[in-house]
């Protein structure tokens, strides 16, 4: 669902739609394992929202508008100078948070995130 969003997202100012793509031409979605004991703040339970410092209805806010980057990004750079690894949080992209994204900071340019699977565009967009 997070990757169909980000697609129509990305895709806004198109000429077309992602509807109208090849089959064998659109985006693919590949599946990774991240480095064990990865800890990572938590943006997506009640409790991890408030404790971030986001409005309980992120990703709005109290006005029912999209929470801005500004408030966000702070706390992106609070995380990672407090050692963690990264930020799973609600998916911004969906009005009401459905759906969870990953913001991963890499110990060392050595922590790469290994492939498991790879799915074809009409695989994962139209599943």
């Amino acid at each position: 669902m997070t990757a169909r969003l980000n697609l129509r997202r990305f895709s806004a100012d198109w000429p077309y739609e992602p509807e109208d793509l090849r089959a064998d031409t659109g985006p693919i979605l590949v599946g990774v394992k991240l480095p064990r004991r990865q800890t990572v703040c938590d943006a997506h339970t009640r409790s991890g929202v408030a404790a971030a410092g986001l409005p309980a209805s992120y990703p709005l806010d109290e006005n029912g508008d999209a929470v801005p980057h500004s408030v966000c990004q702070p706390i992106g750079a609070r995380v990672k100078d407090s050692g963690q690894r990264g930020v799973r949080a609600r998916s911004a992209r969906s009005r009401h948070g459905a759906g969870r994204e990953l913001a991963w900071f890499p110990a060392t340019a050595r922590s790469a995130a290994r492939p498991t699977r790879s799915l074809s565009f009409e695989n994962w967009y139209w599943s």
